[in-house]
């Protein structure tokens, strides 16, 4: 199976969407993952948003961050989670996140375990 892993952005077709790091990582123990795309922010809950909106989270870090919380975690949550389980995909990953710092975080993750995984797009 093919898994994208985004908040907002919908999965292209043929690929299954998942939104937070928990709703992944069972595909992820169950060996069905061959393909992952991974964004790194993936929103932030209720209680971490603290009543603001994204609008006012956005103006509250200068634009620079999107609302992320470690009850959602973010795709370097992911990462490390893998890197850390040994739960890599099957053939390829890759990271379609717009956040410069942390696409840069999750590809040094993913490449110091290339050798247990295939493909780094």
């Amino acid at each position: 199976m093919k898994l994208w892993l985004d908040d907002m952005r919908p999965a292209p077709p043929g690929w299954v969407w998942v939104k937070t790091v928990d709703e992944a990582k069972p595909y992820f123990e169950r060996d069905e993952v061959e393909d992952a795309s991974l964004d790194h922010d993936l929103g932030a809950c209720d209680s971490c948003m603290g009543g603001m909106t994204e609008e006012d989270w956005l103006r509250k870090t200068n634009f620079t961050q999107m609302p992320q919380c470690e009850h959602f975690g973010t795709g370097y949550t992911l990462v490390s989670w893998m890197e850390e389980t040994g739960h890599w995909p099957k053939r390829s990953i890759q990271v379609h996140s717009r956040n410069p710092a942390g696409r840069a975080r999750m590809l040094q993750v993913i490449a110091k375990n290339a050798n247990y995984i295939g493909e780094l797009k």
